[in-house]
């Protein structure tokens, strides 16, 4: 859910700079994940059951500071998502995980790795969207 988060936010983010505020070209983001409590990241593994990346790996707030291109973020759709690939790697890698699983490099997504809520109508999306669904595997994938 870290990386549909993550696009989201981005795609306001990018949006309103551009379409509210007149920016343009690129800016520095700084993206924070706080809580209260230390926490680690994981996924949901068959179907349901909670898994941590890396047990040992407990922090009370991850962030990553980024150079993005605000055109890249209210754009089209596999340049918002080729973003998010990029933020959701670099914090993903402090538990771990060489990279994200649901989106990639280039802005597909990999519709096996979405989260089960995200998965009806993807094929629908994708073809509305000009959004490739790709097959590769991740680079951690086991």
């Amino acid at each position: 859910m870290l990386t549909v988060y993550i696009a989201r936010m981005l795609r306001l983010l990018g949006s309103h700079a551009r379409d509210h505020t007149g920016a343009y070209g690129d800016a520095l983001l700084a993206v924070r994940v706080l809580s209260d409590q230390p926490f680690t990241l994981g996924y949901l593994a068959h179907g349901s059951f909670p898994e941590a990346y890396q047990r040992g790996v407990l922090v009370s707030e991850q962030k990553a500071d980024l150079t993005v291109t605000i055109g890249a973020l209210a754009g089209t759709d596999t340049d918002l998502l080729a973003t998010t690939w990029l933020v959701a790697t670099d914090l993903m890698q402090t538990f771990g995980v060489p990279e994200a699983r649901a989106v990639t490099q280039e802005g597909a997504v990999r519709g096996r790795w979405m989260p089960s809520d995200c998965q009806h109508g993807l094929t629908e999306f994708a073809a509305e969207r000009g959004v490739v669904l790709d097959e590769s595997e991740p680079t951690d994938a086991t």
